[in-house]
């Protein structure tokens, strides 16, 4: 079993928290319950459905989880609200009103905020959260095509540090999808209904571990329980349909080969022009994310990239390999994995 960790956030759900200390005894939060389901189309389109409920236990989780938010592509995603509610600890619902949403459309920032990102984000206010109180959200999101044409991949890690009562993940799927997957201390069940197949992940951690860490620069998440769901069958496959739609994007054009000639100068040599070309590339492109649909996947043009002098790092990537082209250099670009 090939183990397919593909740090391409986008590509991969990653449900995890930023690390911190806790003991059973401490923990200020814990996840009654947290359920994902993933129905899978024959296209490769999806249906997610979330439910999670997390009860809070001390004063000071009020402040950041009595107010949560969902994101979505509003070019690849829709998203539906389908609960959201305080459970107070006494039984009764108080339900999310309407002037408890608040959506940031991507379209209402400046006129160009679509060449940064194109997802919305609703954030949820949850009333009259007290501790001892639970506060409960469900949500479906829609993806309409999956970020690599033919291929689904998903991941999650649930760190041993946090309390989760109930953790259930389901992949519903066309029996015919040919999907490689590996789980990480998780109770898995398989069954097949006609012609679909469904993986039915368990996971419990009630009493969570207190961690000694102080450094969380560095977070390896097959270290912690978890799972990988893929169809892709090994690393080269990843990089080739990566450069399938990134490689032309690194085309030397009569701009590109203008702007290395006066990057270059009159430099003959060819490591001096090498480091004039990255450093040109590191020094005059603003790193700006490209969220937007498959873009979190796919380079930007590379007119459009020195047009605003933004870019991220596949945008780097593709501008300096093109630039490197237009003088007889060649280089590959890496995924970093």
């Amino acid at each position: 079993m090939k183990h397919l960790l593909f740090l391409l956030s986008v590509v991969l759900l990653t449900f995890s928290i930023q690390a911190e200390e806790s003991t059973n005894a401490d923990i200020d939060s814990r996840y009654e319950y947290y359920h994902l389901k993933y129905k899978i189309n024959d296209d490769l389109s999806h249906i997610e459905t979330h439910e999670k409920a997390e009860k809070i236990l001390k004063e000071n989780a009020l402040r950041y989880k009595k107010e949560t938010s969902v994101s979505y592509s509003n070019s690849i995603q829709k998203l539906r609200i389908l609960d959201a509610y305080t459970k107070k600890s006494d039984g009764r619902i108080v339900k999310v009103p309407n002037s408890n949403f608040q959506e940031r459309k991507s379209v209402e920032q400046a006129d160009d905020s679509q060449i940064f990102s194109d997802y919305n984000t609703i954030r949820i206010l949850f009333p009259d959260v007290e501790v001892g109180d639970t506060v409960v959200l469900s949500y479906e999101i829609k993806q309409s095509e999956p970020m690599f044409p033919g291929y689904f991949s998903m991941s999650a890690a649930f760190p041993k540090i946090y309390a989760y009562d109930d953790v259930t993940i389901e992949f519903d799927y066309p029996k015919s999808l040919d999907v490689d997957y590996s789980v990480r201390e998780m109770t898995k069940r398989e069954k097949v209904n006609g012609d679909r197949k469904q993986l039915k992940l368990s996971y419990k951690n009630s009493s969570p571990a207190k961690s000694k860490r102080r450094n969380y620069s560095v977070w390896d998440p097959e270290q912690e329980p978890g799972y990988i769901f893929t169809t892709f069958k090994s690393y080269k496959e990843l990089a080739d349909v990566y450069g399938k739609r990134a490689i032309p994007k690194a085309q030397v054009t009569e701009q590109i080969t203008k702007l290395s000639n006066e990057i270059v100068g009159n430099e003959k040599d060819t490591k001096e022009q090498v480091k004039l070309l990255y450093e040109w590339v590191g020094k005059n492109i603003t790193y700006k994310g490209n969220c937007i649909g498959v873009g979190a996947v796919v380079p930007r043009d590379i007119d459009v990239v020195l047009k605003n002098k933004i870019g991220d790092c596949k945008d780097h990537a593709t501008l300096l390999q093109a630039l490197l082209a237009s003088k007889n250099i060649k280089s590959t670009q890496a995924l970093l994995i």
